[in-house]
């Protein structure tokens, strides 16, 4: 890599508002080497094809990484170190939510208590979640949307900063609301929200990062892309639903500023970040995409309601987690 070559690492990018991204990080940083870094290698290998198409000068790397196994992330890391010497966009982007129906009692409910807006803005009580174990005995949402990504950056966090500063950008969501989020259940084994409630583990860790990392030049922010018609959904409701309700929803952007719709607004906030100045940037917010009933899109931030003190709390287990992790794997 030539000396002003940056490099971003994006993970989920083989789909959805992560190859978005990936496409317009390459429009933006015209000398930007990207790495794809995704568990399915065949999709990543699809996405670099498509990516190629635009722009078929761009450096494009694939790694294979599944953020739900912690033996796969230690594994990427090596990959990723053997490749580049530093980082300059981490993009913490891949995530699931898995959703059996909609929770219409609760639906009810809250038109019966005029508090439908809040249901929707947030979807916070909307949906009934389901969950897993995966292999390592983690709760598979919280592994795939937290752990595993947390476990990414301490393990890169020698070839980030330094000289000239990393940026860290987390997924977050505008679910990630304090309701939903147990601070004595960090992986949500008896939450109602697995979903909602690693959002707050994304937005209280990024938060206690940058008290721990910004000395070393090293930047963490999280943003919400808003609701975005993808496969994600489509587990929520079939797709010819969408469809049907499409209408309506740009509507009702009269009043939810957070219905981006397609991925090239809701991916607004983290193309952003990576224009910025990130020791300019506030650390306890939210960077949200928000569109206008015009269709117009910005970039507004959302104050985060946890506190730094909060936020340490949720670090400090998250360590101690990985520091479980390390011990377990260290042959």
């Amino acid at each position: 890599m030539g000396d002003g070559t940056k490099v971003a690492v994006v993970t989920g990018a083989n789909g959805g508002i992560g190859l978005t991204l990936a496409e317009r990080l390459l429009t933006i940083h015209k000398d930007l080497h990207l790495c794809l870094a995704c568990r399915n290698r065949q999709r990543a290998q699809t996405a670099r094809d498509v990516l190629l198409l635009s722009h078929p000068k761009a450096q494009i790397s694939i790694i294979t990484l599944d953020t739900s196994n912690v033996q796969s992330v230690l594994s990427a890391v090596k990959d990723i170190k053997k490749q580049f010497p530093r980082i300059d966009y981490l993009y913490l982007n891949a995530g699931k939510m898995s959703v059996k129906s909609l929770d219409f009692s609760n639906l009810l409910k809250s038109i019966l208590k005029m508090n439908t807006l809040f249901l929707f803005n947030t979807g916070h009580g909307l949906l009934v979640h389901t969950d897993e174990h995966t292999s390592e005995g983690l709760m598979s949402t919280f592994a795939t949307n937290a752990f595993g990504h947390f476990v990414l950056v301490k393990e890169l966090e020698d070839i980030l900063g330094g000289n000239q500063p990393s940026q860290v950008i987390w997924t977050s969501s505008v679910a990630g609301v304090r309701s939903a989020f147990d601070p004595r259940d960090l992986q949500a084994k008896n939450g109602k929200d697995p979903y909602g409630s690693t959002k707050c583990v994304i937005d209280t860790t990024s938060m206690a990062l940058n008290e721990k990392v910004n000395s070393k030049n090293i930047y963490s922010h999280t943003t919400c892309p808003g609701l975005v018609l993808t496969n994600m959904t489509d587990g929520i409701l079939a797709s010819w639903i969408w469809w049907l309700i499409l209408p309506f929803m740009y509507i009702f952007r009269l009043v939810l500023d957070h219905l981006s719709i397609d991925t090239y607004k809701g991916s607004e906030s983290l193309v952003w970040l990576s224009q910025q100045n990130p020791e300019s940037l506030k650390t306890g917010v939210r960077y949200h995409s928000t569109t206008d009933i015009w269709g117009n899109t910005t970039v507004q931030p959302v104050q985060i309601n946890f506190s730094l003190e909060e936020s340490l709390k949720v670090y400090e287990e998250m360590n101690s987690l990985y520091k479980g992790f390390k011990e377990k794997y260290k042959s």
